[in-house]
């Protein structure tokens, strides 16, 4: 018999994968990242509000609560996926710029997170 842990990269959550489908079929990151007003520079944009309120939505429902989890989970290659990409997403700078920069008003953050019919 032979053990072998040269698995190369992996990830203990591969649960994500079941929210994202969940997201792709209710679109919640979406209407989430359009309360966000963004002020950047579009020239210089990297990664979209979307890609960042994604990334912190998803760390959050997998129990990396803390904004230092970041600079690890930009290397885990499930995030990447969820984000719909090939590498790593972003740094943790870009993410607490996402998560400090919503609109002032709740009414209208709740009547974009509040499914269309």
């Amino acid at each position: 018999m032979e053990a072998a842990f040269d698995a190369g990269l992996v990830t203990s959550d591969a649960g994500a994968l079941l929210l994202g489908a969940t997201d792709r079929a209710i679109g919640l990151i979406g209407r989430f990242a359009a309360c966000f007003h963004d002020e950047r520079r579009q020239d210089l944009i990297e990664h979209e509000v979307a890609t960042l309120v994604g990334q912190r939505v998803f760390a959050i429902a997998l129990g990396y609560e803390d904004l230092n989890d970041h600079d690890e989970l930009r290397h885990d290659p499930l995030m990447g996926v969820l984000a719909g990409k090939r590498e790593p997403v972003t740094v943790t700078v870009s993410v607490c710029w996402a998560c400090a920069a919503p609109e002032p008003s709740a009414a209208a953050t709740n009547k974009r997170l509040a499914p269309q019919r």
